[in-house]
């Protein structure tokens, strides 16, 4: 999302990463900066309106934009079709995608909440790139209509205690009396 792949939107304009645009078009007011950034100063430069915002009730905030998620699904797919070398890999993978970013040092991964709709955009994206190269029908968008609603079913409950498992060193008396 954040990476520097630089796109079109036809409505939105130009953009260096598909998390500027993110930033960009929930910021109120507009912060024009987001256009060119990549990477971490899109997430710094998130960080610090938010910061900010919380000390000046003037400060740009980010706001609710209807039809976020499809905007945003839009923007992937212009990035991605922008990209030869973007398209050529979808059309080579089947593979699940998955949504992280890895942090700190010892790049741990971490799984955003917005992770299953982002996932489910691109194998509708991929899903008509490998249309699109099978039939040659060029005309052939992708349907991001379900993504607004899409709910995430991944289990995201605690784990439960596992009863104790019998020791290899057989059952030792854990200090219960009979």
């Amino acid at each position: 999302m954040n990476s520097y792949s630089p796109f079109v939107h036809p409505d939105a304009g130009n953009f260096q990463s598909v998390g500027g645009l993110w930033h960009h078009i929930q910021t109120r007011p507009v912060m024009e900066e987001f256009r060119i950034l990549s990477g971490a100063r899109v997430r710094a430069q998130a960080k610090k309106m938010k910061e900010e915002a919380k000390r000046n009730p003037d400060a740009p905030r980010h706001t609710p934009v209807k039809g976020f998620r499809t905007i945003i699904a839009d923007a992937m797919w212009h990035k991605v079709t922008q990209n030869a070398n973007a398209v050529r890999m979808m059309a080579e993978t089947s593979l699940p995608f998955e949504h992280y970013f890895c942090q700190g040092d010892l790049g741990i991964r971490q799984y955003p909440s917005e992770g299953y709709w982002i996932c489910a955009a691109y194998e509708e994206i991929r899903r008509v790139i490998k249309h699109r190269l099978a039939t040659g029908d060029a005309d052939t968008q992708p349907d991001f209509s379900a993504i607004e609603t899409l709910v995430d079913t991944r289990n995201h409950a605690p784990a439960r205690h596992q009863p104790r498992r019998e020791s290899a060193y057989g059952n030792r008396n854990r200090g219960i009396r009979r």
